[in-house]
């Protein structure tokens, strides 16, 4: 008797599991790849590229099996079940179409685990005013366990959504289990670090703690020639973000005449530490969007 109890217990679990991963796969309704009034269905190639409950796919004519619109920019247009809810995505070509897996394959090589702290990038779009394109999977690719330093520009994002218009980088990502919000203008760094990878002198991490917005030190200056702005900048702190212009007339003063100078910052938001540098003439922007 006890044998058969648990002869059915297992029976049981072997099923709970077969179901939960089958609900729990990535599954393409319908890929199409092109540009205009002229798209092919590639439903199927990007099926095939489905790893588990998650993708990581190259929009390209190779891996999309030719080019519909010869001497066009294309899109890849998919839309996708998941944990039994529908979604529908755009992906620019050259961009990566990417939804992170929940399967963890530590043999792999190359695979992005998410382990405990690692950064994952939720959503990342880049452009300027109603022009933006997806750049979630660029900036995926730029992680490395627990820090993120890229820089941002037309070149790091894959094309120009804007031409001639400022453009920034707009971030939400989670790391130990809480969300974040970044703005970081072109041109900038989008810089998450690992306090422990730090190897900077010039000040050290404090503790963090779950507070708003706090700057922890910024100088301000170029060589050996810098000034320390840290009220300076926190008196330009409202709630949880900042805006400022990086220059000497907003920084009242020039510490080094003659000489492209540089903001550095280190703040705390949220109980974690960053670290960020703005070239003069640019601007400081951390924001709720």
């Amino acid at each position: 008797m006890k044998k058969s109890g648990l002869f059915l217990i297992v029976c049981f679990s072997l099923l709970f599991l077969m179901v939960s991963g089958a609900q729990a796969r990535l599954k393409i309704i319908d890929a199409q790849y092109g540009h205009g009034n002229s798209f092919k269905n590639v439903t199927r190639i990007v099926q095939s590229n489905v790893d588990g409950d998650g993708i990581d796919l190259r929009v390209t004519n190779g891996n999309l099996g030719g080019d519909p619109s010869p001497g066009y920019k294309k899109k890849l247009r998919v839309k996708y079940r998941k944990n039994k809810r529908n979604y529908s995505i755009k992906v620019n070509e050259g961009q990566r179409f990417y939804i992170e897996s929940s399967f963890v394959d530590r043999e792999r090589p190359g695979w992005n685990h998410r382990y405990r702290g690692d950064i994952r990038i939720i959503r990342a779009e880049y452009g300027a005013g109603s022009y933006t394109t997806d750049v979630t999977g660029i900036v995926q690719s730029q992680v490395r366990g627990q820090s993120i330093n890229m820089k941002v520009n037309n070149k790091t994002m894959q094309g120009d959504p804007n031409p001639g218009k400022a453009k920034s980088l707009s971030v939400k990502y989670s790391k130990d289990g809480y969300n974040y919000r970044v703005k970081v203008r072109e041109g900038q760094r989008f810089i998450v670090g690992d306090p422990g990878q730090d190897s900077d002198d010039f000040d050290q991490w404090d503790p963090p703690r779950r507070h708003g917005l706090k700057i922890i030190r910024a100088r301000y200056g170029a060589g050996g020639a810098y000034r320390n702005v840290t009220s300076l900048i926190q008196g330009y702190v409202r709630g949880n973000t900042i805006d400022m212009e990086v220059n000497n007339d907003t920084l009242l003063g020039d510490p080094n005449p003659g000489h492209k100078k540089q903001l550095e910052v280190k703040y705390r938001l949220d109980g974690q530490n960053y670290r960020i540098r703005i070239p003069e003439g640019r601007s400081f922007v951390i924001s709720d969007y």
